[in-house]
């Protein structure tokens, strides 16, 4: 049989249409605070919605354009100001250091503008936030973290040029994780830093504004001037036509939810006269199927080849897996069957 014919004949068989751009979001119009809207979520549905790229921007604006609306992204920095660990919106040092020693002076961090997550550290050894882009000259450290020998380099740099230059030179930006490390690096240069009238940054710095359901995504729309923690408080956000801005969490908002999504597997069993063990051959398939599966309106799916358990030269299987779901498993297909999993969107309250 022809490969296109056969694909197309295959293909038939599936309701295809429209399947391949579901949406995995869902709008709730009654005005909530953020915490009583993720519990909501979490209890109706998954969870705040969490946004992984321009593609998941455009269908929020598209289910709801004019009006500001919750999602799940968020800062933490009651949490941050006093907790040093490897969660999101916490401390971290740059050498991925586990310590729970923090030594801000009084009054710090105070997240001025919302921009200071790097850390630099005082002539009496104690700890403050600041703007990454700032200059400043830098403590590395060579040794090992539990026995650290600190050199001060008198350069003026930002934070991230800072430990370019520690991890080249020595062995990163200075790991300050006790008290007796502190004094070590106040005895050593404590006269060098009154000299400079300066500070110096460290390795300390936070990874602020993160989805509340643990995705890892990097995507941000921020709307011009944004963030900008006004009054101190804003560390929530909602989504208005110009993109997110950071809000009082105590404010009431509609919001989206992320939906649970359930999946049906459809498996058809197939046979050629081609000979589908030939390398060239598979790549053609999946490339026709590629090519179908996107005609027929799938966006998001893998294609794979799979050689059947009995290893007979005649035939083998390929796998179409459409991923909507990010943590999703791969499929394990059988032998003569082609596994097309599909997609659907189902609240947990169905």
């Amino acid at each position: 049989m022809d490969t296109q014919v056969l694909l197309m004949h295959l293909l038939s068989g599936l309701s295809l249409s429209g399947a391949g751009n579901l949406n995995r979001f869902v709008a709730v119009d009654t005005p909530m605070t953020m915490a009583d809207a993720r519990q909501y979520c979490r209890s109706n549905h998954l969870d705040l919605a969490s946004l992984g790229d321009a593609r998941d921007l455009q269908q929020l604006r598209d289910m709801r354009s004019g009006s500001a609306r919750w999602i799940g992204l968020s800062d933490d920095p009651a949490t941050s100001m006093q907790t040093l660990d490897v969660y999101t919106n916490s401390w971290k040092w740059s050498f991925e250091y586990a310590s729970e020693y923090l030594n801000f002076e009084s009054g710090e961090p105070d997240f001025k503008t919302d921009e200071e997550v790097c850390v630099r550290m005082n002539s009496d050894g104690s700890w403050r936030d600041q703007e990454c882009s700032s200059l400043s000259h830098f403590l590395c450290f060579s040794g090992s973290p539990s026995k650290p020998d600190y050199h001060l380099v008198r350069e003026a740099k930002t934070w991230e040029d800072a430990r370019d230059h520690c991890r080249f030179w020595f062995v990163d930006l200075a790991v300050i994780g006790s008290q007796e490390d502190k004094d070590h690096a106040k005895s050593k240069f404590y006269f060098l830093f009154a000299q400079l009238s300066s500070n110096a940054w460290i390795g300390l710095y936070r990874e602020p504004w993160a989805w509340q359901d643990g995705r890892l995504s990097e995507f941000r729309h921020w709307a011009p001037g944004q963030p900008n923690n006004m009054g101190g408080n804003a560390m929530c956000v909602k989504l208005v036509p110009d993109g997110f801005i950071c809000t009082d969490c105590s404010d009431v908002y509609p919001f989206f939810c992320s939906r649970a999504l359930k999946q049906t597997i459809l498996k058809i069993k197939i046979s050629s006269d081609l000979d589908l063990t030939d390398p060239n051959v598979q790549d053609n398939i999946l490339q026709q199927f590629g090519a179908t599966l996107t005609n027929a309106g799938k966006t998001d799916f893998h294609l794979s080849w799979s050689v059947p358990p009995n290893n007979q030269p005649e035939s083998a299987a390929a796998a179409v897996e459409e991923v909507c779901d990010p943590s999703s498993s791969a499929l394990t297909s059988s032998a003569l069957e082609i596994s097309v999993k599909t997609t659907f969107n189902q609240s947990r309250q169905n």
